[in-house]
């Protein structure tokens, strides 16, 4: 590997780093590994942004939801490829907007009304403290864990409600159940228990993998 030296523009350390090394196998990616994993997310949100735009059910403002997908890859990108400061903020604030229009998007469905200029005010509000006390990734961790929470608690009552039930058709009733069970179970295998992992048992893993058992 190269011998650690960071590039000039690297400046603002962010406050929070991953199980990769940095800048040990490219001089200017911080994390390779990591950068290259978020493409699958735009890909997902680029894809979604086309389907919405081609449906004819009424469904091209969700495209909104699918363009901050987008944002979130490429800030995921920005993060692991700078750990600076701006990357950070640019992986973190979509995150936060994505989740609170979720939720938003989740109470319009089922029938909220005049939920625009609460979203806006909500959403301006966390970028302003987020940016007050981006230093503090504790504060990010907990502002986005309690709307994923909540999206999370809701969705499964909607799709557990015998009244969600009355109001869908046969083929939905069929499929909400358990796209609601794969998606929570993968939301939390493959993000919840990975990032654990990664912040939390990052030396035991990298002993594991590179000490000689694999």
């Amino acid at each position: 590997p190269f011998m650690v030296r960071y590039p000039r523009w690297f400046t603002g350390r962010s406050s929070v780093d991953f199980c990769e090394g940095n800048f040990e196998s490219m001089r200017w990616i911080a994390e390779p590994y990591n950068t290259v994993s978020a493409l699958p997310l735009v890909a997902l949100g680029v894809l979604g942004v086309a389907r919405c735009l081609r449906a004819e059910d009424g469904s091209g403002p969700e495209a909104a939801l699918f363009v901050m997908l987008v944002f979130v890859g490429l800030g995921t990108i920005a993060l692991h490829a700078t750990l600076t400061t701006l990357g950070q903020a640019v992986d973190e604030v979509p995150m936060l907007l994505l989740t609170l229009w979720l939720a938003a998007k989740i109470e319009h469905a089922r029938g909220a009304t005049y939920l625009g200029v609460p979203v806006f005010l909500v959403s301006v509000l966390s970028v302003v403290s987020y940016l007050k006390f981006q230093h503090y990734y504790t504060c990010f961790i907990l502002s986005y864990s309690s709307v994923v929470a909540y999206v999370v608690l809701r969705l499964g009552w909607l799709a557990f409600s015998p009244r969600a039930e009355d109001s869908l058709d046969a083929i939905r009733r069929h499929c909400i159940k358990p796209l609601f069970l794969f998606g929570t179970a993968s939301y939390v295998l493959f993000g919840f228990v990975a990032w654990i992992t990664d912040m939390l048992l990052c030396d035991s893993v990298s002993q594991l993998l590179f000490g000689g058992l694999l």
